[in-house]
């Protein structure tokens, strides 16, 4: 299983980013969701998409339930 986590970045943007559940997520970053190994490349890129066009963090988990 695999985390994926979000933490701000410069000016307000997001950073969208992965880690193994088993290991804590980086520092002030926040969880959006957890996913199995053979989804997280499709998810991510579709988080970083929905980043991109300017998606608040609340959106992204709602998204994501």
């Amino acid at each position: 299983m695999y985390v994926i986590w979000c933490r701000k970045e410069g000016r307000g943007g997001l950073r969208v980013g992965v880690s193994d559940a088993r290991y804590p997520i980086p520092y002030m970053a926040d969880p959006i969701t957890i996913v199995e190994p053979c989804d997280v490349r499709l998810m991510r890129r579709w988080l970083g998409r929905r980043v991109k066009r300017g998606w608040s963090l609340e959106e992204l988990r709602r998204a994501c339930e």
